[in-house]
């Protein structure tokens, strides 16, 4: 029992366990080359493009339902997919063109499509030209190919100066360095020197351009 995990092995194969438990292998999806997971809930982005989805999210696993599902299905209407991330009950896409896509909770914007309606199937971001995304438990960035990182969802992790509240749509992230095509993973970018830059405190607000010392 416990909250599941998952790991994607350099074959594409993916394996499960819980707590106290060894990995078990999935046999109902293979070829997979990005692997994300919320709370209770697995998403999946095959080699061909394709987006799958199992477990439970109440805010919807991208087809529409809303129940527990254990079985690994693909998400109607979408192809030419990259890369995936989630966050608590909310899941982000990159595809190919540098567009960003998502379904699930939207309570302060994570999903970008600038309302606050929680989307149990897929709706385009605002954003354009990513490379990159990341999620927190209710805020999402965005990594462009400038160089520049874009957050949006709640207030308080968007590492714009601001503390509460929320954004419905991207908003640059003053940083004040060129931030490397390598990652940004939740709320941190790596600049272009090598420092880890912070973009979000989740209990004390925004960090802001604030840098660190990379070790």
């Amino acid at each position: 029992s416990g909250t599941p995990r998952a790991g994607l092995r350099s074959d594409g194969m993916v394996f499960e366990w819980g707590l106290n438990s060894n990995p078990v292998q999935r046999t109902d999806i293979s070829g997979v080359q990005r692997l994300a997971g919320g709370y209770l809930f697995t998403v999946a982005v095959r080699s061909d493009g394709s987006v799958w989805s199992w477990g439970y999210n109440p805010y919807g696993l991208g087809d529409g339902s809303t129940g527990a599902r254990a079985e690994a299905l693909p998400v109607p209407g979408l192809s030419g997919m990259t890369d995936v991330a989630a966050g608590g009950g909310f899941v982000l896409l990159l595809k190919a063109d540098g567009s960003v896509w998502g379904w699930g909770a939207n309570p302060s914007g994570q999903l970008g499509d600038g309302t606050q309606v929680d989307r149990p199937t897929p709706v385009q971001s605002a954003v354009t030209g990513a490379t990159r995304l990341a999620t927190s438990s209710a805020a999402s960035f965005a990594l462009k190919a400038d160089g520049t990182v874009w957050a949006w969802g709640n207030g308080s992790t968007l590492g714009n100066g601001t503390i509460g509240g929320f954004s419905l749509t991207p908003v640059q992230v003053a940083i004040g360095v060129q931030v490397a095509p390598v990652a940004v993973r939740h709320g941190v970018a790596e600049a272009a020197e090598g420092r880890a830059v912070g973009l979000e405190d989740e209990r004390r607000g925004a960090l802001g351009p604030r840098a660190q010392s990379g070790g």
